[in-house]
């Protein structure tokens, strides 16, 4: 099976991206930064998880571990047009990063990293590499470390690293270069995410009103004795 073959079964076997997502969003403003209208982006996401991954600062060389969301998106033609990468954090809402490789970004990393893989391949082979850094005797480590803008010590960028740990040296296989998402896109973020969580809780209370109706309807002797609570102990 080729990798494009392999990448298409990927997109029918995961759910399709939300149209409200803005990441399956593209806008189009006038000059005056106006909307003037929302173009589905094209984007199918393959790879959704929950990573726990190390994230280093460079300045200072200290790591943690953190648990983040990656996300991987490919956008198609007639053939790959795009790899997106995404990066999240649940405990820090406005945290966004995104990586985004066309044929010729890619070719260039090949070249400079002189990698054997061509772009068709690269969507799979990270995917992989993610998913076996999880495994505890795992050879492979994915570090995420920030960086500081010298210009503007307020910006952070990030490189994630891909190592092949050996016995006696870590041997690097990529990296790959992160920026900050564009502010309007991670408030749109922010506001989706609460949207469908304000929606969880709706559809929970729903569902435990109705099963509070029907408690109270079929069995309304057990229905008072538990409204009422567990009795205290006398003393």
């Amino acid at each position: 099976m080729s990798s494009t073959d392999s990448l298409l079964r990927l997109i029918d076997s995961n759910p399709r991206l939300d149209s409200n997502d803005p990441s399956s969003q593209e806008k189009e403003y006038d000059d005056q930064r106006n909307l003037i209208k929302i173009h589905p982006s094209g984007f199918s996401c393959i790879f959704n998880n929950e990573l726990n991954l190390e994230f280093r600062n460079f300045q200072t060389q200290e790591s943690i571990s953190k648990v983040v969301n990656l996300r991987l998106l490919v956008k198609f033609g007639n053939d790959l047009e795009q790899v997106r990468f995404e990066v999240s954090d649940d405990s820090d809402l406005y945290y966004y990063f995104e990586s985004i490789f066309d044929r010729d970004q890619f070719n260039q990393m090949k070249e400079q990293d002189q990698l054997t893989i061509d772009f068709e391949d690269f969507p799979i082979e990270v995917m992989n590499l993610l998913q076996d850094c999880q495994n505890n005797d795992s050879e492979t480590q994915v570090t995420f470390v920030e960086e500081n803008d010298p210009s503007d010590p307020s910006k952070i960028y990030a490189t994630m690293e891909f190592l092949q740990i050996l016995e006696l040296k870590a041997v690097e296989i990529f990296r790959i270069r992160f920026t900050p998402s564009d502010p309007e896109f991670v408030q749109d973020q922010v506001q989706y995410r609460f949207d469908q969580i304000t929606q969880k809780l709706a559809y929970k209370k729903a569902y435990l009103k109705e099963f509070d109706n029907q408690f109270k309807t079929k069995n309304p002797i057990l229905y008072r004795t538990v409204a009422k609570g567990p009795r205290s102990i006398r003393k």
